[in-house]
């Protein structure tokens, strides 16, 4: 309902769309539809690339929440183009103890270790 509201306001708050559009997406990740989930953290991105008013922090926010949707998905690579500088990002912005920093730590260590995994069972099968 806040993401009707705040784009039928005139004039809209793109920031505040973009901002509900990563609250809905969390909440669709949460109930288990990353590929929905995707769709808002992508379109709350090109609202945050087009404001020059938009804290560096948002996207970094909402790119970690959309690597934890491509995860989900089984999207390993891709997720792992959206980290690089999230956390420190995030860390700055808000301190080593927001959830949004912890989160990005804990999907940062997870696609490091899946990546990981994953070029060792390449290897393998190379071998064989």
């Amino acid at each position: 309902q806040a993401l009707v509201v705040y784009e039928s306001a005139p004039p809209p708050n793109r920031l505040h769309v973009a901002t509900a559009r990563v609250r809905l997406g969390n909440l669709l990740n949460d109930d288990g539809r990353p590929e929905q989930a995707e769709i808002e953290f992508r379109l709350a991105l090109e609202i945050y690339a087009a404001d020059p008013d938009s804290a560096a922090w948002f996207t970094a926010r909402c790119n970690n929440s959309l690597a934890g949707s491509l995860m989900a998905q089984g999207r390993i690579e891709e997720a792992a183009t959206l980290m690089p500088g999230t956390v420190d990002t995030l860390m700055s912005a808000l301190g080593p103890d927001s959830v949004d920093t912890l989160r990005a730590k804990q999907y940062e260590e997870r696609l490091a270790s899946l990546l990981t995994r994953r070029a060792a069972s390449l290897a393998e099968a190379d071998e064989t």
